[in-house]
Formats: C-alpha cells, structure tokens, sequence
C-alpha cells in the first residue's frame, strides 16, 4: 500500500486533533495527561525531523575547511 503526503498529512491532522479533543474534553485527568504527552512527543518529533531536514539541506559550499583557515 502506497500513501501519498496528502494522505499522511491528513492522517496525521486527524490525530492531532484526536489528541486535542482528549485533552480538552475528557473527564478522566490519567487519559487527559497521556493525551497531552503524546501530543507533545509528537510535535517534539515533527520539530526534530524539520531541523534535521534543515542541516542535511546544507552545501559542501557552506563549510569551513579548518586547515583552509
């Protein structure tokens, strides 16, 4: 099975917003804690996966050679 990054970017909007309902509506504070976790590890790992995008986006051209110096 193939997705397409529309399907994965609405996949992941749906789940998002899952986790936002949880933590806002539930009454069970247990579910709404690990709602809240789970929401913040994935947001941590979306913020570490775009910054790694960002450093392997970086030219030969834009380092320094040391022993150039």
């Amino acid at each position: 099975m193939h997705f397409q990054d529309s399907d994965l970017h609405d996949a992941m909007k749906v789940s998002l917003e899952t986790l936002l309902n949880i933590i806002n509506h539930s009454n069970d504070t247990i579910v709404r804690g690990n709602a809240a976790i789970s929401l913040a590890n994935i947001i941590f790992d979306i913020y570490d996966r775009q910054k790694a995008e960002e450093v392997i986006q970086i030219s030969p051209d834009d380092w320094v050679d040391e022993e150039d110096e």
